[in-house]
């Protein structure tokens, strides 16, 4: 857990150095389940149970750490036990229980406005073995810009440009980028999108609005917005106007 806590803050400062997070702008989660360290067992009835946006069967009994409603990247940094979540999902995957991780627990701290997305991703992360445990979604400039090139209107014509500038691409990003349109954030639609195009890709652009990807770990998720950044920043630098 101390790990976890430490790559929070290491990819909080990158983000915000970076530019990334204006204002409140980004959100992360990791499934800690497991992890060693002192993840309390505690009786659901120790605990006032706040509802889920959905019901989440397949991730009762799972642990996710999870930045606040409201959080920015900088105070991440500064102070990340004031501005996490380490929840416990019910048995019945209806609600949750908000643990703590220092000695008291701040009742009015909730989950990122993007929990909906957050929970989606998370379960179908679990249902279907994959070994990625972080999810990562940010504010970057160039990935924004590219939602807004008139030249790239679909996820085929996106692939192509970006796989054609970097090699890395397909190491990093083996299955590619989705690509949604403007929806709603933090609704059951940009949430449903996102964890169906997760099925096909590697990371999801939202149109107008930002990335979301997910990795192994919080260096994981930021090696590949990275290589993805890149590539924008140079097909920018060399697309005829």
């Amino acid at each position: 857990m101390r790990k976890v806590l430490d790559d929070i803050v290491t990819i909080a400062l990158a983000f915000e150095q970076k530019g990334w997070a204006e204002g409140n702008a980004g959100n992360i989660s990791v499934n800690v389940t497991g992890s060693p360290g002192s993840l309390p067992d505690e009786p659901l009835d120790s605990y006032p149970l706040y509802p889920l946006p959905a019901t989440f069967r397949a991730l009762a009994g799972q642990y996710l750490l999870v930045s606040g409603a409201g959080t920015r990247m900088r105070n991440l940094v500064k102070q990340p036990l004031l501005n996490l979540l380490l929840l416990k999902i019910s048995d019945d995957g209806t609600s949750y229980i908000h643990l703590p991780i220092r000695q008291e627990i701040d009742t009015t701290l909730r989950p990122t406005t993007e929990f909906m997305t957050h929970l989606s991703v998370q379960e179908y992360l679990l249902t279907t073995g994959h070994k990625e445990q972080a999810v990562v979604h940010t504010h970057v400039n160039e990935l924004i810009a590219l939602t807004l090139d008139p030249k790239i209107t679909d996820e085929i014509t996106l692939n192509r440009i970006l796989g054609s500038i970097l090699t890395e691409m397909a190491m990093l990003i083996p299955k590619g980028l989705g690509l949604i349109p403007l929806l709603e954030p933090g609704s059951e639609d940009v949430a449903r999108a996102t964890a169906e195009s997760l099925q096909q890709h590697d990371m999801i652009l939202w149109a107008r609005h930002g990335v979301i990807t997910v990795g192994k770990d919080l260096y994981d998720c930021l090696d590949k917005i990275e290589i993805v950044t890149k590539a924008a920043k140079i097909y920018f630098l060399v697309r005829p106007l």
